[in-house]
């Protein structure tokens, strides 16, 4: 009878606590738990997220915002009441702030377009510039 064996290699080390999961934990459902940029902030530096010698607080604080996004539904009215997980008695909201998100969007995407063909023309010297 032959023997085989399979190696399977073990994790040594700690697991690392991914930042987004915590901060998506700082974020309640529904509009009644929204959470104040400012008040966000703050919550972030208190726990860690957001080291106490970052020199600009407020825009590191953001980027974890948009990291949370690509996982999590995280909405804003726009109305200065902050941030907050959506829920069904919100979806009136959610879908204006995604058609407000996907314009703003969609009018970035466009001024590129025409960047790249500038690009190209002076590439291929179509355009010339001083």
């Amino acid at each position: 009878m032959e023997n085989f064996h399979i190696y399977q290699p073990v994790a040594k080390g700690k697991p690392k606590v991914d930042k987004i999961d915590i901060f998506i934990g700082l974020l309640g459902f529904g509009k009644e738990n929204a959470v104040k940029r400012d008040d966000l902030t703050a919550r972030c530096v208190e726990i860690g997220l957001i080291s106490k010698d970052t020199k600009d607080k407020d825009r590191s604080m953001p980027n974890l915002l948009k990291r949370a996004k690509i996982d999590y539904n995280i909405t804003n009215d726009a109305d200065g009441e902050g941030y907050y997980r959506p829920t069904k008695r919100e979806e009136k909201q959610f879908e204006q702030n995604h058609n407000r998100e996907r314009k703003k969007g969609i009018s970035t995407l466009v001024g590129e377009k025409y960047n790249g063909a500038a690009i190209e023309d002076f590439k291929h010297g179509r355009m010339a510039g001083e």
